[in-house]
């Protein structure tokens, strides 16, 4: 081989090859992550010991992509053939404040390369469905991959509390109010990082409050722009126990919210 036939297949080899993506979707990352701060607090370790601690019986063609995923969203610390839990991982599982926790989550959607380019990309718009087109042709990832790629990259947008009503957001904090895709049309609850649920329907009654509705019937109305903090469960146990005094409070013969009415109609 000449040279120049040299030259042309190394910048052939780099032309062709494929941006890499995370194998699994964030939410189960952070997962698998939690085991691996449990068996490895402080220390490092290689990816057999890494697979048998996630759960696999040895490193494998199913265990190895999963391993690389952590690494991907900025989880794992990696140098030469040892690993280490990462500084985001311990913010995400040993948050200080509920504030924290979802700036360490943003961080690790935002990690992998691929996933902060489209989130740049699509920012305040509808992911297209030629989707599957763009990572072929900008992203030269192979066409028999590009469903599980965008299903994973939606998945974990709807985790970051980034994918809301069909739209991208860069920051939950954006008028999407942190709602999960089509949580918009007769859905009940309110959900950013599958942390926190707020039972009842939401919806969106101007631009800049959301309201949702609790079982008991009472209403709570707030700014869109603090919606990622309900998203994160910030407010669960207060929202929880304004829930129970309100039930608690009614007449136990109501018969519209009571349980055993009696009555009866002709």
């Amino acid at each position: 081989m000449t040279e120049e036939q040299g030259i042309k297949t190394e910048k052939k080899t780099k032309r062709d090859r494929s941006t890499a993506y995370p194998a699994i979707p964030l939410g189960e990352a952070i997962e698998y992550s939690k085991k691996l701060i449990t068996a490895y607090p402080k220390s490092r370790f290689d990816r057999a010991s890494a697979a048998t601690s996630m759960g696999y019986a040895t490193l494998s063609g199913a265990s190895t992509p999963k391993v690389a995923a952590l690494a991907h969203y900025g989880l794992l610390d990696r140098k030469g053939n040892a690993y280490k839990n990462s500084d985001l991982a311990e913010r995400i599982l040993h948050y200080p404040t509920e504030e924290e926790k979802a700036e360490a989550i943003l961080e690790a959607v935002k990690h992998p390369k691929l996933f902060e380019s489209l989130i740049g990309e699509y920012s305040g718009r509808a992911i297209p469905p030629t989707l599957n087109n763009v990572l072929v042709r900008q992203y030269k990832i192979s066409l028999k991959v590009t469903d599980t790629v965008v299903q994973i990259f939606k998945e974990s947008l709807e985790f970051a509390g980034l994918y809301s009503n069909g739209i991208v957001s860069e920051s939950a904090s954006q008028d999407t109010g942190g709602l999960k895709n089509g949580e918009d049309e007769g859905k009940n609850k309110t959900t950013g990082s599958r942390g926190h649920d707020t039972k009842g329907p939401s919806r969106q009654t101007h631009a800049e409050m959301v309201d949702v509705e609790l079982p008991s019937g009472i209403i709570l109305s707030y700014p869109a722009d603090i919606a990622y903090l309900f998203a994160v469960g910030k407010f669960g146990e207060q929202i929880a126990a304004l829930d129970r005094a309100v039930t608690d409070a009614k007449p136990k013969d109501d018969s519209k919210y009571g349980d055993n009415d009696t009555s009866t109609t002709e």
